[in-house]
């Protein structure tokens, strides 16, 4: 089992879910470098 510790709010009336730890290391790199990495390889926190 993974622990990630998270904070639920709205942003313009949307649900949102900010991981504040436990998830998983996306190397260094733009934002959109680390948002490819978390498709391509941690897409299980995105499903959970």
């Amino acid at each position: 089992m993974h622990r990630i510790q998270v904070i639920d709010s709205h942003t313009g009336g949307e649900p949102t879910r900010i991981v504040i730890s436990g998830g998983p290391d996306l190397g260094g790199g733009t934002v959109a470098d680390q948002l490819k990495v978390f498709r391509d390889q941690h897409d299980k926190f995105r499903s959970a």
